[in-house]
């Protein structure tokens, strides 16, 4: 990089401004009254006006012409700062030159009105208003500063009036020169600002271009930064509202603020990017915080037209980022990280600039072609040299990346010498071990098949079991019927008999011996009691068929609950599954134990009948059991209610037992767990039940509030089951 090639030409610049300023402050006259005698003269009338200020904006143009607090102005261009007052100019111009179109020049567009009046005869006639609040076609010169006719005879002297309001800094740069100097003065603003603009556009097209081939965020960020810092500086110029947005004097008036608050915030991101502000100063780097809260609340208090303290914080804010800024790098680069040293050498100039033009915006330094353009060419300076900077950050990036490269070729060789090595060690390895991998396969594959195996015959355990129970319970059952039928066969057989004998006695009679055998059958009635003999006949008819009808109960109590087809899918009734069950476990329900049905209206529920009514026995047994377990000889309930609801068909079969407590209740499904004694249960009874329920898809839940209200409150499950069973399942 040519750096002190770029510092050359920078001061040259500098002395140039210097030797401009110079020139326009000798042309000052030391009389009050202006006196224009040459064509080719621009005078800075600053120290020949009267200042007048009026703090209420009430004063009429008469009123401020008669009034006695005008004071003259010491500074070649007066400086009043951020008021909100207004301000009335008085002035006298003497012209000696051969033309009549002597023109003033206001050379800060931020001002929002000028007005200018003519005072003759003690009377003020108003000539020409420039308003920012209008739009920019309103002017009578289409001139980015505000530019007025002074209408002054040859040879001849008036008096003018001068009204001045702006919400923003009120500096005063006022020139009277001919229409061809003003031309002139214009001309080349415009030629300087065309040289800063072309300057800053390629930058961007640069930069932009570099963002897109390498993808790092930081030019991106600079990008932005440029674009809004030089959109501050035309629009303090006035430029954009000329060219770019002359119909909205409304976003004009914003943008003096939107974009200095735009740019301070981008420069501060780009400063945090570029030498990672957070790695190496980090306390400093949570000062930007409240740097861009301010700059938003700025803009806020903009728009909500508190615009002289807007414009006051975002000056005061500049000159605090810009020192942060400046101090960041100043300390980074202390630390040895090269792109902080370039960073502090392109930022000198512009913070530099910017203190200058914040001073001068202060009123602690005078306002000069100096002051005024210094920002601008630092601005240029400054992006030039950034732009360089990040170059040679790339190229450093580039450089470590290639070292780092070589660095990781040649560990990547090591490694593969070292892993050839190993290959070998790890071959024979891996050989031993994959022929102790296969000798452990055959081991667990052979206990898979004793577990296997084991698992079946504990499975046929639990259903013998199971089956034993059940048979037990059915002999027990037919039993008692068929006891009663048995028990009232052999007095059946002496009544038939009884009545036989009768019957014999009555074929006996014939034409002989009628009245004989019908005494004797008289004496037989009486003997065996006919009327009595017949009730006693119908009532073991009667007990023997209610035997029978029981008996027959319980048969298809035991057709239904076996369910032969249980390997299909099919339609079933669940109430008639759960009185099944009921029936065939009827004898082992204690007498102090009442089964309340609360059926609900159910529809058929597609599902495996058989394996179904096996999970309502387990669970049905298990309650029993638990009711048991109390030993209390109060009444006791098992609950069984049905619903349905949303195609799921729900059983709640609640109990009063012991309860399960909270720390088993979520092992009560595993395999194997079972609180009963050894020998009185394998563990496999819920599991089943749980694997059941699953190949329906449904779910089942168990509650039991022993936890909270001690044994003895009883547990319920919850079954719940498709009505209709999934097409896939």
């Amino acid at each position: 990089m040519d750096i002190p090639r770029q510092v050359i030409g920078l001061r040259k610049i500098f002395l140039w401004l210097v030797f401009w300023t110079a020139i326009g402050a000798g042309r000052v006259h030391a009389q009050d009254t202006i006196v224009y005698s040459h064509l080719s003269e621009r005078i800075i009338i600053g120290r020949q006006v009267e200042i007048l200020r009026d703090g209420t904006d009430s004063l009429t143009p008469l009123q401020a012409v008669q009034s006695t607090g005008f004071r003259k102005s010491t500074q070649l261009v007066p400086n009043m700062g951020t008021d909100d007052a207004t301000f009335w100019l008085k002035f006298t111009v003497l012209n000696q030159a051969n033309t009549q179109h002597l023109l003033l020049n206001l050379e800060n567009p931020v001002i929002n009105e000028v007005e200018l009046y003519s005072v003759e005869n003690g009377q003020v006639y108003s000539l020409q208003t420039v308003n920012n609040r209008h739009k920019f076609g309103h002017r009578r010169y289409p001139y980015v500063n505000a530019v007025l006719y002074l209408p002054v005879p040859e040879d001849s002297t008036r008096e003018f009036l001068l009204r001045i309001k702006s919400s923003d800094l009120i500096v005063l740069p006022l020139t009277v020169a001919s229409d061809i100097g003003i031309n002139e003065l214009n001309t080349h603003n415009e030629n300087i600002m065309g040289v800063y603009v072309g300057i800053i556009l390629a930058l961007l097209a640069y930069n932009l271009f570099i963002y897109f081939s390498v993808k790092d965020r930081t030019y991106i960020v600079y990008v932005f930064y440029l674009l809004f810092i030089s959109l501050t500086q035309l629009t303090l110029l006035g430029y954009p509202f000329k060219y770019f947005w002359p119909n909205s004097p409304s976003f004009e008036h914003l943008s003096i603020i939107l974009f200095p608050a735009l740019g301070g915030t981008f420069a501060i991101l780009f400063t945090k990017f570029f030498i990672n502000t957070r790695y190496f100063v980090p306390k400093i780097d949570r000062l930007f915080i409240p740097v861009f809260v301010v700059y938003f609340l700025a803009f806020v208090f903009r728009l909500l037209h508190f615009d002289n303290l807007s414009y006051r914080m975002i000056d005061l804010n500049g000159m605090v980022g810009g020192t942060l800024v400046f101090l960041c790098g100043i300390l980074i680069a202390l630390k040895g990280f090269r792109p902080a040293k370039f960073f502090v050498f392109a930022w000198l100039i512009f913070i530099l600039g910017l203190l200058l033009f914040s001073l001068k915006n202060l009123g602690i330094l005078p306002y000069n072609y100096f002051t005024k353009y210094t920002m601008y060419f630092g601005t240029c300076a400054e992006a030039i040299l950034l732009s360089f900077a990040l170059a040679d950050k790339i190229n450093t990036y580039k450089k470590e990346k290639e070292i780092s490269q070589a660095k990781a070729l040649e560990v990547i060789r090591e490694k593969e010498q070292f892993v050839r090595e190993q290959n070998l060690i790890l071959e024979s390895k891996v050989k031993e071990r994959t022929q102790r991998l296969e000798q452990t396969n055959l081991e667990l594959n052979e206990a898979m098949q004793n577990l296997k195996v084991a698992e079946s015959q504990l499975v046929h355990a639990e259903k013998m079991a199971s089956l034993g129970q059940l048979t037990a319970g059915i002999a027990h059952e037919i039993n008692n019927p068929i006891n009663f039928v048995k028990s009232n066969i052999k007095p059946l057989k002496l009544d038939v008999a009884d009545m036989m004998e009768l019957i014999r006695r009555y074929q006996q009679i014939d034409e002989h011996n009628v009245a004989e055998k019908l005494k004797e059958i008289k004496a037989f009635h009486e003997e065996i009691d006919l009327e009595t003999l017949n009730k006693e006949i119908a009532s073991l008819l009667t007990g023997i068929e209610e035997g029978s009808s029981r008996t027959a109960d319980i048969v298809r109590g035991l057709r239904t609950f076996s369910r032969v087809d249980e390997g299909e899918l099919k339609k079933a009734d669940i109430h008639e599954g759960i009185n099944a069950t009921l029936t065939l476990i009827g004898n082992i329900i204690p007498d102090n134990v009442t089964v309340v049905k609360d059926y609900g209206d159910v529809p058929m529920v597609e599902c495996y009948p058989g394996k179904l009514n096996q999970v309502f026995m387990n669970i049905l047994t298990n309650a029993v059991h638990a009711i048991a377990a109390k030993n209390s000889t109060d009444p006791q309930s098992i609950r069984i209610s049905t619903s349905a609801a949303d195609g799921q068909a729900s059983i709640r079969i609640a109990d009063t037992g012991v309860g399960i407590p909270e720390a088993i209740r979520t092992k009560i499904f595993d395999p194997f767990f079972t609180t009963k004694d050894v020998g009185e249960g394998t563990g496999l009874g819920l599991s089943m039940v749980f694997s059941i329920i699953q190949k329906h898809h449904g779910q089942i839940e168990v509650f039991s509030a022993c936890e909270d209200h001690g044994q003895g409150s009883g547990a319920e499950f919850v079954i719940t089951l498709p009505v209709k069973q999934p097409v896939n399942g």
